[in-house]
């Protein structure tokens, strides 16, 4: 169906993509993941035409039409349903007719073309779809403007899938999604898929790739490969290949100290017959003379083909990222009560956002919290930190406790405008804060960025440092996994496995919420209700 052979794309002195080739064939699902920057987006945009690609071919199948959904979705001003029929333009302009046709006669006329043009059925579609995602009746009516993020989002991949295409490109397709609408998203692509539809998406959402993922590609630095199934076995395949370059790596550096010996023993050598030449003021002739020149010009020769095997030997060597190690940064927490909440209330004008909630937290909690969008969570978890006060209920905070809150936007949570000036407050030497900071993959002059420069992934790994910094005993993290690249989620996973405290989190992020969750308590109706985690 689709067939990309060896593409390449710089930007600058960048490479992003490096001779990637894949086959994509009807009935499949391709996930792609990697880091920022890696390249995901880029594929999708040079296969669309949006970009063109250095080098390499895309072609696609005779009579295979795409569809394509960006990250960011325009801006427009039509309802819900004028959005989805757009994607028929002359059902587009009939349903316009319709709608504002007075004289009776071409009310008819727009009619009849509307029904020629297959509009009811393309309708009924659209409400069949409309009401799997939860929307009401009177939600085709709202403006676009009028709906949440999420929302738009469900509703641009409704229009893909009317467009009677058979391969969809979508750029993180979960995004601002909860749980619920991710599960929705889930069957109704495995449907799609059974239609003999082909998916090539991109996804930080590892719940989503684990369930959907025919193959997973990933890209880095320019890199790439593949490997059947979703994210888990992207996971062990990472794994496996992490030993196999630690070993690789050790070998040829091995193989590096060797040739650098040896060059300098050729070196010493040549070194030493140079001095018994100048020793000797007969040794410019006869055999010391002649032996000398051909040392001189051997050790030169074999000084020069070491240097080389060293040097491609060195550019060979694979570069391994260490796993995240804080254990010099571990410290005591004791077992004790960090607060409990009774029966909180929150009203907003005439909508109650909680009702009779409470929940106790001690340093040896993870607890998760989960919901649907605006059910109340982030108000939750602002009123535990003393953010936001509560209309009623009590909530005893133990002021022994050091804790610390997370916000969504992380950025708040810094004080200052250089990133090494809210670290350095912590009564630690700077070198050992780089220390830190570099365990967590935030190196060389990046430790000195502006708050503003860094990248979200950046700023929460750095935020987790600073709590272990600080000796913090509880963390309250408000969506720690938003918009972070698989790579960040993956050093977020081993930095809060390091934290000697107690988590509470609120996520949609089902993969983190079974890794982190100890205890798992379920949001809705203003209600708190304990689940299995």
């Amino acid at each position: 169906m689709l067939h990309v052979k060896g593409i390449t794309k710089s930007y600058s002195t960048r490479v992003v993509l490096n001779g990637l080739s894949f086959d994509l064939e009807e009935s499949q699902l391709l996930a792609v993941t990697g880091g920022n920057g890696s390249g995901k987006s880029t594929l999708l945009k040079g296969i669309v035409g949006e970009i063109s690609f250095d080098e390499g071919s895309v072609t696609l199948d005779k009579d295979v039409t795409w569809a394509y959904l960006p990250q960011q979705l325009p801006e427009t001003d039509l309802n819900a349903i004028q959005y989805l029929l757009s994607v028929f333009p002359p059902l587009t302009e009939a349903f316009h007719k319709i709608t504002s046709e007075s004289d009776p006669f071409a009310y008819a006329e727009a009619l009849d073309a509307f029904h020629s043009l297959g509009g009811y059925e393309v309708e009924r579609e659209i409400d069949r779809n409309l009401a799997y995602f939860g929307f009401s009746e009177s939600d085709g009516k709202k403006a676009m403007t009028a709906f949440s993020e999420g929302e738009k989002r469900l509703l641009g991949i409704i229009r893909l899938m009317l467009s009677g295409a058979r391969l969809f490109l979508l750029d993180e397709p979960t995004n601002h999604l909860d749980i619920g609408h991710c599960v929705m998203l889930e069957e109704y692509i495995l449907q799609k898929k059974e239609e003999r539809k082909a998916f090539l998406l991109v996804s930080h959402d590892r719940a989503f790739i684990d369930r959907v993922a025919d193959r997973t590609l990933y890209l880095e630095r320019g890199a790439y490969f593949s490997v059947e199934g979703g994210y888990s076995a992207l996971l062990s395949h990472k794994e496996q290949s992490f030993s196999t370059q630690v070993r690789h790596a050790q070998t040829l550096q091995r193989k590096i100290r060797q040739l650098e010996r040896a060059i300098t023993q050729t070196k010493q050598w040549a070194q030493k017959t140079e001095r018994k030449k100048q020793d000797n003021p007969h040794a410019d002739k006869g055999y010391i003379g002649h032996k000398s020149a051909r040392l001189a010009k051997r050790a030169t020769g074999v000084t020069g083909r070491l240097s080389a095997l060293a040097q491609s030997l060195k550019e060979e060597k694979p570069f391994v990222e260490k796993p995240i190690n804080l254990s010099f940064l571990e410290y005591p927490v004791p077992s004790r009560v960090v607060l409990r909440a009774q029966q909180l209330e929150k009203r907003f004008e005439e909508r109650t956002v909680l009702s009779n909630v409470s929940i106790d937290c001690s340093t040896r909690d993870r607890i998760g919290i989960i919901g649907e969008n605006g059910s109340g969570k982030t108000t939750l978890i602002r009123i535990l930190v003393n953010d936001l006060p509560a209309d009623a209920g009590d909530c005893y905070r133990n002021d022994a406790v050091r804790w610390l809150y997370l916000p969504q936007d992380i950025r708040q949570f810094f004080a200052y405008e250089v990133l090494m000036d809210n670290l350095t407050r912590y009564d630690h030497s700077e070198v050992f804060i780089r220390q830190a900071l570099g365990a967590a993959r935030i190196r060389n002059e990046r430790v000195f960025s502006k708050v503003g420069e860094l990248s979200r992934g950046e700023l929460m790994r750095c935020a987790l440092v600073a709590a272990i910094l600080a000796k913090a005993e509880f963390l309250f993290l408000d969506e720690p996994t938003n918009h972070l690249d698989i790579e960040s989620l993956e050093v977020l996973h081993s930095l809060i496995e390091q934290f000697s405290g107690g988590v509470l989190f609120i996520s949609h992020d089902r993969y983190f919420i079974a890794q982190q969750a100890k205890t798992l308590y379920w949001l809705t109706g203003g209600s708190l209700r304990l689940m299995e985690a």
